[in-house]
């Protein structure tokens, strides 16, 4: 989703969601790492202090944080493939009566698949 907004349309703040995604290519996969733990740490002394409810790092941060690191991948990698699509499928899909969910569902996903 992330992919086809940056590629389709022109919003306020795109130039830093972009530079935001690009990030985690840029910065070395121990740097990010030791970054995410020291957030993580931080973040949960935060709560236990003003909450009292102590969190601990485990199977949840670790899948967080590769989400956080692969967006980034995905993202690239499906914005490129949606560049490459023809515009007139998605046209045709609206003149047949679907709407922009079912277009994206039915025809986009799909379009995007065949290639990944």
């Amino acid at each position: 989703m992330l992919a086809l907004a940056l590629e389709r349309f022109s919003f306020r703040g795109r130039t830093v969601i972009e530079g935001l995604l690009l990030l985690p290519i840029i910065i070395p996969d121990i740097a990010m790492g030791i970054s995410l733990l020291v957030f993580f740490s931080l973040l949960f002394q935060l709560i236990e202090t003003l909450t009292g409810i102590r969190l601990v790092l485990g199977l949840s941060t670790v899948i967080i944080g590769h989400v956080a690191f692969n967006i980034s991948f995905v993202s690239v990698t499906v914005r490129g493939r949606i560049a490459e699509l023809e515009r007139s499928i998605e046209e045709a899909a609206w003149d047949l009566g679907a709407n922009e969910w079912q277009t994206m569902w039915r025809v986009i996903l799909p379009l995007i698949s065949l290639e990944l």
